[in-house]
């Protein structure tokens, strides 16, 4: 089951451990199709929240009863959630057991 590694003793586990990891993520690639360009999407709410609050900091208009910097950071966390779903229901390897 385990392979180990040329000119390493049995005894080097983690690196062994590492090795079949590495071996196994490799032969993935080739078993479905790339996602590459669909979970850049999972950077536009760090954005988002990292770097817009840079510029929406102000507290009118009043979204909902709530100051406009609170209404955003909820509006993306909320958003978040959304793209996240999006991006896994995307993915092939999701699609693998179903029917």
């Amino acid at each position: 089951m385990w392979k180990t590694l040329p000119g390493l003793p049995a005894a080097d586990f983690p690196c062994i451990l590492a090795w079949n990891f590495l071996e196994a993520s490799l032969s993935l690639k080739h078993e479905f199709p790339p996602m590459r360009s669909i979970r850049w999407l999972a950077i536009v709410p760090f954005l988002a929240l990292l770097v817009g609050p840079f510029f929406v900091n102000k507290a009118e208009p009043m979204v909902l009863g709530l100051p406009f910097l609170l209404a955003w950071i909820v509006a993306w966390i909320l958003l978040t959630s959304l793209i996240m779903a999006v991006i896994y229901a995307a993915d092939p390897v999701n699609r693998e057991h179903e029917p």
